[in-house]
């Protein structure tokens, strides 16, 4: 939180946090409501169709102010969008900090799909060459090669010299590690 900021200043009064605090629920969801669905080039009707609700009541959803969110819409919407939904009590600081730095213009979230594929690319990205011996080598140094993960099209690294010793030990006793 900067201490410097305006909003600070201003949430020093206790009504004009209790405000702050009520618009940003009844401006900031609407207005991520519809953020979402744009991100997804859905149109209001498929967003209705999606979370079982009428396309005009998706219109007074996303318009600030014209309609009182309830914990079971908002459930419907964050199932149709496949995200979580998260309501707690947070201290002002974070409340601040989401506040200043959301940008409506680029709000976009995965769907929980979309996660764990990323999740899975991260890791399979993120781990170590597995270390082989090709039974055509026959216990020859030239004969070992660094694997990636079979999903790499088992692309082979001749070793270097960097390998060394422990390449070498490994041919010479046949180990596969």
């Amino acid at each position: 939180m900067n201490i410097n900021s305006s909003l600070v200043s201003e949430m020093k009064d206790k009504q004009y946090r209790d405000a702050y605090v009520a618009s940003q629920i009844r401006i900031g969801l609407p207005m991520q409501t519809r953020a979402l669905r744009k991100s997804r080039d859905w149109s209001q009707p498929e967003l209705a169709e999606y979370a079982g609700m009428a396309q005009p009541r998706i219109s007074e959803i996303e318009k600030p102010g014209e309609r009182r969110l309830n914990i079971e819409t908002l459930l419907r919407l964050a199932s149709a969008f496949d995200v979580a939904l998260q309501v707690r009590f947070v201290p002002f600081s974070e409340f601040i900090d989401f506040s200043e730095d959301i940008d409506l213009d680029n709000f976009a979230l995965d769907t929980f799909e979309e996660e764990v594929a990323a999740a899975e690319e991260r890791e399979r990205l993120q781990a170590p060459p597995q270390r082989f011996i090709s039974p055509a080598s026959q216990g020859k140094p030239n004969g070992l090669f660094l694997v990636a993960k079979a999903d790499d099209h088992n692309q082979r690294k001749q070793p270097t010299s960097d390998d060394g010793e422990e390449l070498r030990n490994a041919a010479s006793c046949g180990s596969t590690r």
